[in-house]
């Protein structure tokens, strides 16, 4: 499927250029400024591993609408025939 080709693109394109180590999965970015004097980056990170600030000379987003997980049950967006999607 055309899904499985992308992320078995991505997955090739990270180990190549040893991406990995500096992706920092299922961490939210609190609160990004940039500092112009020093043209770095100041963030406060949530993860796993809790809360932390970093230091850092790039930053990527890598957010999309599904950023944020839905709770069990709650509907974000009523769509309607959604229903018939999931048969």
């Amino acid at each position: 499927t055309p899904q499985k080709l992308l992320i078995d693109y991505f997955r090739e394109v990270a180990d190549d250029f040893g991406l990995r180590e500096h992706i920092r999965f299922g961490t939210e970015v609190a609160s990004a400024v940039y500092a112009e004097a020093t043209e770095q980056w100041h963030l406060a990170l949530r993860g796993p591993a809790g809360e932390k600030t970093l230091v850092a000379d790039a930053l990527v987003s890598a957010s999309s609408a599904q950023s944020q997980p839905s709770e069990v049950g709650r509907e974000i967006v009523s769509v309607t025939g959604v229903d018939s999607l999931f048969v």
